[in-house]
Order: structure tokens, then sequence, then C-alpha cells
């Protein structure tokens, strides 16, 4: 599926490179008035850079999960490939 939409960008970055670009990328939002999570995963050379929105990300995801359904911290588990 395609992992680009109104809610999350996604962008291939050199490692070396992924702070500087962060730092730039939030300087730029916060000028703006907006607001966004910057989220960078990935191993060797190069990184996947997602840019979310503030609530966006998989604690939250499990959070809002565990109170719709009611299960406990004792009966959750999360896993996740990177970030």
């Amino acid at each position: 599926e395609d992992e680009q939409n109104q809610y999350k960008l996604v962008f291939g970055a050199k490692s070396k490179h992924v702070e500087a670009i962060i730092a730039e990328m939030e300087a730029k939002v916060k000028a703006s008035g907006a607001a966004a999570k910057f989220i960078y995963s990935g191993h060797g050379d190069w990184n996947y850079l997602d840019v979310v929105c503030p609530g966006a990300g998989k604690l939250e995801a499990m959070l809002y999960v565990r109170r719709k359904l009611g299960f406990g911290a004792n009966c959750t588990v999360a896993c996740g490939d990177s970030g």
C-alpha cells in the first residue's frame, strides 16, 4: 500500500544527514505554526524518515487500542520492525 497520505510523509535519507534534516524540518514546521513528529528508522547508510501528526506512533496507537478494548498494560505486547 501507499506509504504517503495526508497524515504521513515518508522520505529516504542518508544516515549521516538524518539529524540535520530533522533539525531543519522541525525549525521550518515550527516557524509555520504547524506541529509534526519526526520518526527515523532503518539500518546501514540509509534511513526512512516519517513525518506524522504529533499524536501518531506505535505507542499512541497501542494505548488507544488498549483503552478502546479495555486491556491493561499487563495484557499488552507491542512489536515492531524499526523506529
